[in-house]
């Protein structure tokens, strides 16, 4: 079923992790793997499968190879970094923060620039910043694919933040839109939507984050974990909500952009409650990784198989697509 997958990268509270199908994909074998104990936030993946990785209490880790993992700190100013983008287009990697900052690298993290000032945006809307009583973080960095210097971030707690110049000046608008995001995804082909979950529900912004209309036309529970866009079919959507009273995740799909939500998935199939952490989509298939260490697989978002487990707590996924092993990778500038 899904081996036309090549690769899938999964971040984990200790360690992340590169795997590839195997045989018939009732099991997928591990490929890549590294910083061992290190709480993994986010991944960003280079056109040519190199990979940098943000890690909680420890800025970000860069490898070509998966064996060989770089510390990249210069002028990064705040250790720890929950989420990463990488820019094609300008060919730049971008870094979230927390406290609540955006950083940009043109050089692939081996040295950092502050861009914008995001302070300016939370004293007028409210958020604390840097510390205390809390510290929002930017739990997600979107590099917009039409739009040429146009940079989205999630802010936990904050909202949504938008650069349209490369992040030197930003806005948060956010009319519609509480504080607690838990997800922020992208339409690849409607250059003014946005997709946000919080623990009120599924939200959608067609003007680019400037306003956000709740959408929970068929979610019976409010409480919304994570979202994913389908990467063949962008108006496929699929978005995990936490039952209410029965701990674990039920799943969602949608075929309109998330003006209307059907069941796919009352529970995953395990023995055990299964709370998703994470969604992702990659070659034509849905992924799904969850706090209990499995990661899922579903074409269809109905029938999942497991991809891997006995991992540690997911946090994060990312397609990698063709990755090229070490052997057929360049030698890396110094």
């Amino acid at each position: 079923m899904l081996n036309e997958i090549r690769h899938l990268a999964a971040g984990t509270k200790r360690g992340v992790f590169l795997f590839r199908p195997r045989g018939p994909l009732k099991d997928w074998e591990m490929v890549g793997y590294g910083l061992y104990g290190r709480s993994v936030t986010s991944l960003a993946v280079f056109r040519d499968g190199a990979i940098a990785v943000g890690v909680e209490r420890g800025q970000v880790k860069y490898s070509r190879d998966w064996l060989n993992w770089k510390a990249l700190y210069r002028g990064l100013s705040y250790p720890d970094v929950y989420s990463l983008c990488f820019d094609p287009i300008k060919d730049r990697l971008y870094a979230g923060t927390t406290p609540a900052a955006v950083f940009c690298s043109e050089d692939r993290g081996r040295h950092w620039v502050a861009v914008g000032d995001t302070a300016k945006v939370s004293f007028r809307h409210g958020w604390t910043h840097p510390d205390p009583p809390h510290s929002p973080r930017v739990i997600k960095l979107i590099c917009h694919p039409q739009r040429e210097d146009c940079l989205i971030g999630g802010v936990q707690a904050g909202g949504v933040i938008v650069s349209t110049d490369g992040g030197h000046s930003w806005r948060n608008d956010k009319a519609g839109l509480s504080h607690q995001l838990t997800d922020l995804r992208f339409h690849p082909s409607a250059p003014e939507r946005l997709y946000a979950t919080n623990f009120l529900g599924f939200h959608r912004s067609d003007d680019l984050g400037k306003t956000w209309a709740l959408s929970n036309h068929g979610l019976p529970y409010e409480r919304a974990l994570a979202v994913c866009v389908h990467n063949l079919e962008p108006d496929r959507l699929l978005l995990a909500v936490e039952h209410p009273d029965e701990d674990h995740s039920i799943l969602f799909g949608s075929d309109d952009g998330g003006r209307k939500w059907e069941v796919c998935c009352t529970e995953l199939p395990s023995d055990e409650g299964l709370r998703v952490t994470c969604l992702e989509s990659g070659g034509g298939v849905y992924f799904a990784g969850t706090e209990e260490g499995f990661i899922f697989g579903s074409r269809d978002r109905v029938n999942w198989e497991i991809v891997r487990a006995d991992l540690p707590p997911v946090t994060t996924l990312s397609w990698v697509g063709e990755y090229r092993p070490p052997s057929e990778l360049e030698e890396e500038d110094e």
